[in-house]
């Protein structure tokens, strides 16, 4: 059992007062479980993933905490010290603020045990002024927890660490590179974004232009998948500088770290990999953007040790609770109501969302088509009709068959013109791609007539599969395809082809 907290306290006495009626309710499900139909379920506690909007404070003040607001809230509730500035900047470890510059192949903190920090604890509560010890402050806040203790129950948070940490942190420093080099002004790259054409699946999290204001503020304007997409669609947007920085090196480094980290399922002969390459990763920080290297970079460093303890850290991010918050933040800026937000979002969307897909599941069967429409004669070309009637059987095209825009089954979507993988090379592992053409039903049962493309290669500068169509149709059964990625978009540069994606695929 995971537990989300999004709250920050400047206030112990209140803190304790919030989670005391959660301490117990949790403890009570430990303990004599959660009986439905005469069955019992049991829970464990297992981790507290901690977001961004740990920040927060109650009182109705809003406060800065500069380079540090993410990782605020798993450092209180665990009893860590919630300043950066000085001290130690690690939960996981006893590194200094002053050695964040240290290449880590050279420093190696010591590990944080439950045991020594029991004893800090100890040594805090028994001091009367109560100054905090490497790192540790206090007790912490869920002490009285079953199952749970400040070492191992608060994990990293991908999706602060990195598409709200470091990410943005690199994209501006190369695009601040790029104007100090003159290859391109900050005007054009602005324009460049407004003018970038974002595919069907990217679009929903297409990100707003980089203004001038923020390369000025090293900030980026956008929510996490908006970051995430710009992140994955730099080196197209950008195909004609990147190669000329010196330190692009960077965003290949995280790139390919970011492309591990964000693997499902993850084997765990990459651990060692993922090692070297965050190491390379600090050190090259430090040496092209020593202003940027903060305690997220450190954070980065031990996702090796983290993905090894906890398992692959995409099932531990706060992504979907930010994306349901996202939304219900937008409501009470429209409505002028902000009265306990989280818990209407717990509560009454939950049941409404879990009563809409028990009705969906019922009625739809998990399958949906979007906009159905008759098939015209014209459609198909000669070798797509040779595919079909050779799959089919001689049948009348305009009258036996229908097509649809779109095709959901299992919570996945098929989509017209979009990209997805169906299988990996037997020895390399590369992915093998097809094209959806069109999308039609025979009788009750959908089909997706496909173009099978040749994967020409890897783009190191691109970061991103080059394809290539060969008019090799076939026709898939939706029903029986292994899921390895959501849908795909094409981008064309340089007269080819490419798709991109960030995460390292394995056939088990």
């Amino acid at each position: 059992m995971s537990f989300h907290c999004e709250l920050f306290f400047e206030d112990d006495v209140k803190a304790k007062r919030f989670f005391e009626p959660i301490i117990k309710n949790l403890n009570y499900l430990q303990r004599n479980g959660l009986v439905i139909n005469n069955r019992t379920i049991k829970f464990s506690f297992s981790t507290l993933v901690a977001d961004n909007l740990a920040a927060h404070q109650i009182g109705g003040f809003q406060s800065s905490f500069s380079t540090v607001a993410d990782n605020l809230a798993a450092h209180q509730i665990g009893g860590f010290q919630s300043s950066f500035s000085t001290g130690y900047v690690c939960r996981r470890c006893f590194l200094k603020h002053a050695d964040l510059h240290l290449p880590m192949i050279h420093i190696r903190p010591d590990t944080r045990t439950s045991t020594y920090h029991d004893d800090l604890v100890r040594r805090i509560t028994s001091n009367l002024n109560g100054t905090s010890i490497m790192g540790v402050v206090g007790k912490s806040l869920l002490s009285d927890l079953d199952g749970f203790h400040p070492t191992m129950s608060l994990p990293a948070d991908l999706m602060h660490d990195y598409l709200e940490g470091v990410c943005p942190r690199v994209i501006i420093s190369l695009l601040k590179e790029a104007s100090a080099l003159r290859l391109i002004t900050y005007f054009r790259i602005q324009e460049r974004m407004e003018q970038f054409a974002y595919g069907h699946f990217d679009s929903r999290d297409k990100p707003p232009p980089i203004l001038v204001k923020h390369l000025q503020n090293d900030k980026i304007a956008a929510s996490a998948s908006q970051k995430w997409c710009l992140f994955r669609l730099f080196p197209l947007i950008f195909a004609d500088i990147v190669d000329k920085l010196p330190s692009f090196i960077v965003y290949k480094q995280l790139r390919e770290i970011v492309d591990i980290v964000f693997s499902v399922p993850f084997r765990k002969a990459w651990l060692p990999t993922l090692r070297d390459l965050s190491f390379a990763f600090q050190y090259s920080m430090i040496k092209h953007f020593p202003r940027q290297v903060v305690p997220k970079v450190h954070f980065c460093t031990e996702y090796d040790q983290v993905i090894n303890d906890y398992g692959p850290a995409i099932k531990q991010w706060s992504m979907r609770y930010e994306s349901y918050h996202y939304y219900f933040k937008k409501i009470a800026l429209r409505s002028n109501n902000y009265k306990n937000t989280p818990k209407s979002l717990a509560t009454r969307y939950r049941l409404k969302q879990a009563f809409s897909n028990f009705r969906m599941t019922q009625l739809n069967h998990s399958d949906q088509a979007i906009r159905i429409q008759k098939v015209k004669n014209n459609l198909f070309s000669n070798e797509m009709k040779y595919v079909i009637i050779n799959h089919f059987g001689n049948i009348d095209m305009s009258k036996d068959l229908v097509q649809c825009q779109k095709f959901r089954h299992e919570n996945v979507e098929y989509c017209r013109f979009g990209i997805y993988i169906i299988s990996l090379a037997n020895l390399t592992e590369a992915p093998e791609f097809v094209q959806v053409i069109n999308v039609i039903k025979l009788t009750h049962k959908w089909w997706l007539l496909v173009d099978v493309l040749t994967t020409v290669g890897y783009d190191d500068k691109l970061c991103a599969w080059e394809i290539r169509s060969m008019d090799q149709f076939r026709i898939l059964d939706p029903y029986s395809m292994k899921y390895y990625l959501k849908g795909l978009d094409v981008y064309e540069i340089d007269n080819s082809t490419f798709v991109t994606f960030t995460a390292r695929l394995t056939s088990y």
